[in-house]
């Protein structure tokens, strides 16, 4: 469950605070999340540095009973066409004193339909061992 405030937001910058509940619907013993309640908190922030070119940028915290991890995360995404962007993406993770970074270039392409959805696949390589495949389905609210 979440809550996002909407901080701030313009044409160069958005700021937009989530906290979310975390519910305890997996199993521990199974490696399907923790059992327990937990608690995370995110601040992202988006800058607008050119009109073809947006930065994003992600703090977090997340507390379960027993763990905490930390996560930070940046991405530029270079707008080559208004339905197609070529990104990379790196994020850092840590627990328990052990992190892990992540460096992942992709790209990303949207299909808009007349009711106001849109679609956007995307594939990634994460540090070029592995593929990565996104799919957002964006709807207008």
């Amino acid at each position: 469950m979440n809550y996002r405030y909407q901080l701030r937001a313009d044409n160069r910058l958005a700021i937009v605070p989530r906290l979310s509940l975390l519910l305890p619907t997996g199993s521990a013993a199974r490696g399907l999340g923790t059992g327990h309640v937990g608690v995370q908190m995110n601040l992202p922030v988006s800058v607008v540095l050119a009109p073809r070119l947006v930065t994003h940028w992600n703090a977090g915290v997340t507390a379960v009973p027993h763990t905490t991890s930390y996560n930070l995360g940046a991405s530029v995404i270079w707008l080559l066409r208004p339905t197609f962007n070529a990104l990379v993406e790196i994020t850092w993770r840590g627990q328990g004193g052990a992190h892990d970074v992540v460096v992942n270039p992709g790209i990303r392409w949207a299909h808009n339909f007349a009711s106001g959805l849109q679609i956007v696949p995307g594939v990634a390589f994460p540090d070029g061992k592995s593929t990565f495949l996104y799919l957002s389905f964006e709807h207008r609210f």
